[in-house]
């Protein structure tokens, strides 16, 4: 059975827990371009994580090209059981704009609070931005890896492929007589501290948890397993090298 071969197997996958911790956050890391070429508020955002804080860099329309409102330090939040970055700017003409965003499948909603110093209402805007990932990217993680480890115990191969900008994560773990499938899921590119991301998330019958966080050194993949259990065992993290096949 699938999920007394994951028991067996669970024990020797983990990732950091930061990364574990951040996973919602990194999902706002990116570029994010308003779906409404037209647009004559926000249009632009771009979103970098670092050392765990966000950093949000908004645009807003403007001619000849966007007006850049800068890259300022966000809040990062949870409200509802839904995660949030604000980021509050104040213009030198006395105009504030403070944008609330939240992630909604594989966009991204901005709620854009502007407030005047004239007798101009204060006014809120919806706008819905996709993500604008750089195809060579992620695409540099495609592929089949294996561990360089053949007796490994733990991940023993990933396959990763890019559908559009989307990654998908193909795990496969040490078991007998042959690995365990973990099954083929859609996952998260993210950028943090200037490094590249892709983070899979598995959640199986039986209450484990395992997450993948892989990232590229040099021609190899390094990959930390972070795995949580639903008795009294404590969370495991292991890193693997994986080599491309």
């Amino acid at each position: 059975m699938k999920s007394i071969q994951i028991i067996l197997t669970a024990l020797l996958v983990s990732i950091s827990s930061f990364a574990f911790a951040h996973t919602s956050l990194n999902a706002f890391a990116g570029n994010w371009e308003n779906i409404d070429n037209n647009t004559r508020g926000l249009t632009k955002v771009l979103v970098k994580i670092k050392s765990g804080n966000p950093y949000v860099q908004g645009y807003g329309a403007c001619s000849p090209r966007d007006c850049n409102w800068g890259s300022i330090k966000g809040t990062y939040f949870k409200t509802d059981g839904k995660n949030f970055i604000s980021a509050n700017y104040k213009h030198n003409n006395g105009i504030t704009n403070q944008i609330v965003m939240r992630i909604s499948g594989d966009k991204m909603i901005a709620k854009v609070h502007t407030t005047f110093k004239d007798s101009r209402k204060p006014m809120t805007k919806y706008y819905t931005m996709k993500k604008k990932n750089s195809t060579s990217e992620v695409g540099a993680f495609s592929g089949i890896w294996v561990n360089q480890d053949a007796n490994t115990r733990g991940l023993t191969k990933v396959k990763v492929k890019v559908t559009g900008n989307t990654p998908y994560v193909h795990g496969f773990g040490s078991c007998s007589p042959r690995d365990c499938d973990w099954g083929n899921i859609r996952s998260t590119f993210f950028n943090t501290d200037g490094k590249n991301f892709i983070s899979a998330n598995y959640k199986f019958d039986n209450g484990i948890t395992q997450q993948i966080v892989m990232r590229l050194s040099g021609g190899k993949m390094i990959a930390k397993v972070h795995s949580t259990y639903k008795d009294s065992r404590k969370p495991q993290t292991n890193y693997y090298t994986m080599r491309r096949q």
